[in-house]
């Protein structure tokens, strides 16, 4: 600001006099005719009018320069750092109209709002596994230490470059508490551990970190291709537990429909068995009941039962002691 005032007071200065000077000059045969006037006269009144012109067109560009240089208007998300003569002052402005000292302040605006920054990087595992780890860090300015930024980093670039680098220590920190296996198997967990690391930089930088995200982990081909064989054979062996499991399921359903099934034959067996004593028993009792029977009954009673079951056919033979006889129907008709 200062170096375009100057320039235009000069401009200013230059063109008054020379004006001036074409104001004073006597007028000649060659250009009366232009102007009008007579030859000898020391009258030029255009560059009378333009030496008061120009200067005071001159004067008042510099005027709306202070009142523009003079006025920032800086948006809530914002804050605009003073320096007068170049040194940094106190004075923080916040959002909204506000007006300095064209000549001998500046002012510096740093954008308050989130920024999110990728990193990636090479790292180790606990166990010397190299891996590759893309994270997102999102911080922004802390409000009340803006002062600190403009004064030991001056500008929002340095302090991103150096934070960055001190952020990827942290996570790298983190890593190497962890072996390749247990990494893979706590991922969900690196973020909050590598944020929680990350947020004691926070005392150190001035900036506010929102969150730490530790978005991908590469391993080596090597190493990947090993994960996966243990993977396939851990899968192997799982397959053969659950087949062996099946099979000891199936025995074991096999000897419980085997043992159903004697139980249920050998139930079959001791009632069948039961039935025929009960049979058995039955046909003894009805005989003994028979016999008994017999042995009070009369001759004339047993001749009459005879006589009332026969069916009037004789016998074809008789058996004696020693020989049988054939009888004929005819004879005993």
């Amino acid at each position: 600001m200062i170096i375009w005032l100057i320039v235009l007071a000069i401009i200013g200065i230059i063109s008054f006099i020379v004006l001036h000077v074409m104001a004073k000059r006597k007028v000649t045969a060659e250009n009366a005719r232009y102007l009008d006037k007579n030859v000898g006269s020391f009258q030029f009144p255009i560059c009378r009018l333009l030496r008061w012109l120009i200067p005071g067109l001159i004067a008042c560009i510099m005027v709306l320069s202070l009142l523009i240089g003079g006025i920032h208007i800086l948006d809530t998300t914002e804050r605009g750092v003073v320096k007068t003569f170049g040194r940094i002052s106190d004075t923080v402005l916040e959002g909204g109209l506000r007006l300095v000292n064209p000549i001998s302040d500046t002012v510096t605006i740093y954008d308050m709002t989130a920024k999110t920054h990728e990193l990636v990087f090479e790292s180790y595992t606990g166990d010397a596994q190299a891996i590759t780890v893309t994270a997102d860090i999102e911080y922004r300015l802390d409000p009340g230490r803006i002062l600190e930024v403009a004064k030991t980093y001056g500008s929002v670039d340095v302090l991103d470059s150096q934070f960055m680098k001190v952020c990827e220590e942290s996570i790298k920190s983190v890593i190497s508490t962890y072996s390749a296996m247990p990494l893979l198997e706590d991922r969900a967990n690196i973020s909050p551990k590598a944020q929680t690391a990350s947020a004691s930089l926070e005392d150190v930088y001035p900036v506010i970190i929102n969150k730490v995200v530790i978005r991908d982990i590469v391993f080596s081909d090597a190493f990947e291709a090993s994960v996966e064989a243990k993977m396939t054979a851990e899968q192997d062996a799982l397959r053969a537990e659950e087949e062996a499991r099946k099979a000891i399921i199936e025995a074991e359903r096999d000897r419980d429909v085997a043992k159903v099934q004697a139980e249920e034959a050998k139930t079959k067996a001791q009632g069948e068995a039961d039935a025929k004593v009960i049979a058995a028993q039955g046909e003894a009792d009805a005989l003994e009941m028979t016999r008994e029977a017999l042995e009070k009954m009369p001759d004339t009673w047993i001749m009459q039962l005879f006589i009332e079951r026969w069916d009037g056919k004789l016998p074809t033979y008789m058996l004696g002691e020693d020989t049988g006889v054939m009888i004929s129907p005819g004879a005993v008709q």
